[in-house]
């Protein structure tokens, strides 16, 4: 008979393999994020705000659950919409919004970060965008156009087929050994 460790250690191997991968990436992810934070927080305080929204934007987008840096370039792409809005500069506040709007789609999967600013955004977007007799008009299609695109989960199912092949790969690999024995 088979000792047991030897036959668990074909599948503690690859799993141990993938999480260190996973957490190295994500580490890599992470500190690129907090670098472009940086960068946008630079370019703020220098006044050079579409260079600032970019940055910020590329923070957002580079999120990890556990990173505050996505949460940061959220919040300076907001602050940054609010200071061009006050200073009378729409075009930059709208840059800003729509910026803030995408990032956050962006991140759309299972689940979306920060989903809850989105009606915020949207509203802000619509004052700015269009006329004040078709801000609701604007706003609503805003928020149609989010509701209509495909679910998430339906990406669930490439994350499955993929962790089936992959255990078929294993399976595969660990078929000629069984049949020798």
């Amino acid at each position: 008979m088979e000792r047991p460790s030897k036959r668990f250690g074909w599948f503690i191997l690859p799993i141990t393999a993938c999480l260190a991968v996973v957490i190295l990436a994500s580490h890599s992810i992470s500190r690129a994020s907090f670098a472009e934070l940086r960068a946008g927080e630079v370019c703020e305080a220098a006044h050079d705000t579409p260079c600032a929204t970019l940055r910020y934007r590329h923070a957002l987008e580079l999120y990890t659950p556990w990173s505050a840096a996505s949460t940061r370039g959220l919040e300076g792409l907001i602050r940054l919409g609010a200071a061009q809005r006050r200073a009378g500069q729409n075009q930059g506040a709208l840059l800003a919004y729509r910026s803030a709007r995408l990032g956050i789609m962006s991140l759309r999967h299972v689940t979306t970060p920060f989903e809850d600013e989105l009606p915020a955004l949207e509203q802000a977007i619509a004052e700015l965008a269009v006329p004040c007799e078709q801000v609701e008009q604007h706003r609503l299609a805003l928020q149609g156009a989010r509701e209509s695109l495909p679910s998430p989960v339906q990406r669930v199912g490439i994350g499955l087929l993929t962790l089936g092949f992959l255990a078929l790969a294993l399976w595969w690999v660990a078929l000629p050994q069984r049949a020798s024995r």
